[in-house]
């Protein structure tokens, strides 16, 4: 299904295997059939957590379809859990669904966020965090590229609980390879997988306003 299951050794004790294969069931299946909008609204959660101000950016799914990560304007992340409005029914076409910020942090208040990436993909995270994974994100935030790994664990029973602490763990800093003062990275991209040394590192690659492609 994923290389998060792959990976594992299917006799190690103590893992939800019917939990983590009922949910990867269950993703699968959400890509099939007819579409179904929601929607959001999120303007009562950003004055209550005080980052109306920043401008909503990007977006991009974490942990399935139980989380989003929103890239901001200044800089700004921001982690959000998902839950489907015990009032809506079932049937309807368009329904609601309550967003609440769970995590936000500011990386750099001069940039806005060019790019917003996240490894492994959202199909597989959930299946990753409850084998005790982490998930990985970076952005590309004016001359720098910021990388982060989810330190948080687990809940069986909620699996995005596990994005709720994240700890920084490197900053591309591209200003001094840039030509001009003024450039800054639109582009970054991490591999979902770690290097094979042992040592944990991962690879990133970024494209710079210079349109140089980059491996780090």
């Amino acid at each position: 299904c994923t290389r998060a299951i792959r990976d594992e050794n299917p006799k190690q004790p103590g893992l939800p295997w019917r939990r983590i294969c009922a949910r990867q069931e269950r993703l699968e299946d959400s890509w099939r059939g007819v579409p179904v909008s929601f929607r959001l609204d999120l303007q009562s959660e950003l004055r209550g957590q005080k980052i109306a101000d920043l401008e909503v950016i990007m977006v991009d799914f974490l942990a399935g379809d139980d989380a989003l990560v929103l890239g901001h304007s200044r800089g700004g992340i921001s982690i959000w859990e998902l839950k489907k409005s015990p009032q809506v029914a079932e049937s309807s076409c368009s329904s609601r669904l309550e967003a609440k910020v769970i995590g936000f942090f500011q990386a750099c208040r001069k940039h806005d966020v060019q790019d917003l990436t996240v490894t492994p993909s959202a199909a597989s995270q959930p299946a990753a965090l409850l084998l005790g994974q982490s998930i990985w994100m970076a952005a590309a935030i004016g001359p720098t590229a910021y990388i982060w790994e989810s330190s948080g664990r687990a809940d069986p029973s909620r699996p995005v609980s596990a994005l709720e602490s994240w700890a920084i763990r490197g900053r591309l800093c591209h200003a001094g390879l840039f030509p001009m003062s003024h450039h800054a990275v639109w582009t970054v991209r991490l591999c979902d997988m770690s290097c094979g040394d042992g040592s944990g590192a991962r690879c990133a690659a970024t494209v710079g306003e210079d349109g140089v492609l980059r491996a780090w």
